[in-house]
């Protein structure tokens, strides 16, 4: 498949040569005098893969300019990591009549450039990000489609990716457990209730747990995830990037879509410690397993969004919110597996505006 590079500039494709070499199954797209090999990039498309191999072999001008879908900013950088060449001066692939000018191909601006350089993806990146300093913010969400190395070490290596399975296999035999306990405590603290009401007990608390992980997925995305880090304190770069920053880099990552359960135990024993000191101990157990099944689902369905192909409308409209999270305005659409708390905080995104 096309590994293009925007080095490859100076290769000149012909009319037969991009023929041919769809012929031998590559995903090729003509952007005014450019091609693109979107052979790596057809199964993770936000729109499905159905959309680049209906535009295989063709000038995507005017779907890409003029709409029904107009791509933003982000998505014009991410097509450089798909760049094979220029097309022939007499290929019949040439636009005809550009009917929109427009500057999204280029870098932008000489800090983009500066920046883009200053970091070598041939070794670990965690490490060379605060060196970016104040261009951090702006090059850390202009998403790429490479491989990304965190450290130096494999073992640390092997811990910082994560499958998308690897997240039940941990947490539900945790929440099972949980929730095990929160029933058996209700019943042996308050002997005098049957057990139907020992049950409606838990289940109260458990539902509370869920609608808590809705407030806490909203409030830690927003405000921890997006926080914009300080060049005074260039750790805190760095902090941001192991933490939130490396998925908005490389958001086409699989093993990077799911929370490592390293990191996420820690975070979870912290949060039942807090409600331990302000709540009984069987209540403290059932709100935890609840807010434990928010995670887990927030978790599973953050990586449908990425790679699935949702049929439910619901999920059809998450992924496209979530999209335009990425690729359009990072200051807002923070509900991934529900938006309803974007709606009161002012921080939704408008899915009726063309992009």
């Amino acid at each position: 498949m096309g590994e293009a590079n925007i080095s490859k500039g100076d290769e000149i494709w012909d009319d037969e040569r991009v023929k041919e070499e769809i012929k031998l199954g590559r995903l090729l797209v003509i952007l005014d005098e450019n091609v693109y090999d979107c052979s790596r990039f057809a199964n993770i498309h936000p729109g499905g893969r159905n959309y680049i191999e209906e535009y295989c072999g063709r000038q995507m001008h005017d779907v890409m300019y003029n709409g029904p879908h107009e791509h933003s900013f982000n998505a014009y950088q991410l097509m450089k990591d798909y760049y094979c060449g220029k097309l022939a001066k007499t290929s019949r692939y040439l636009p005809l009549q550009k009917k929109k000018v427009v500057g999204e191909m280029t870098v932008g601006n000489t800090s983009q450039q500066t920046c883009s350089s200053e970091i070598d993806w041939s070794k670990p990146v965690l490490w060379q990000v605060n060196k970016l300093g104040a261009n951090y913010n702006q090059w850390v969400h202009t998403p790429v489609d490479k491989p990304l190395r965190l450290f130096k070490s494999d073992f640390a290596e092997f811990f910082s990716k994560t499958p998308w399975f690897v997240i039940p296999i941990f947490w539900i035999p945790v929440i099972l457990f949980a929730s095990f306990r929160s029933i058996l405590t209700f019943s042996e603290s308050t002997p005098q209730w049957s057990g139907f009401d020992v049950l409606e007990m838990f289940i109260l608390y458990f539902i509370a747990g869920i609608v808590t992980w809705t407030i806490l997925e909203y409030g830690l995305h927003r405000f921890l995830f997006h926080l914009e880090p300080s060049p005074k304190y260039p750790m805190l770069i760095t902090f941001h990037f192991l933490l939130h920053g490396q998925h908005h880099k490389v958001p086409f990552d699989s093993g990077r879509l799911v929370f490592p359960p390293a990191v996420a135990s820690i975070l979870a024993v912290c949060y039942y410690i807090i409600i331990g000191f302000c709540l009984e101990v069987g209540k403290a157990q059932a709100l935890f397993a609840g807010t434990m099944l928010g995670y887990v689902c927030y978790d599973l369905i953050h990586y449908y969004l990425h790679y699935g192909k949702p049929s439910f409308s619901y999920f059809k409209m998450l992924k496209v919110y979530h999209v335009k999270h990425h690729f359009e305005d990072k200051d807002r659409g923070f509900g991934i597996s529900s938006p309803i708390w974007d709606m009161p905080f002012g921080t939704q995104l408008d899915l009726t505006k063309k992009e």
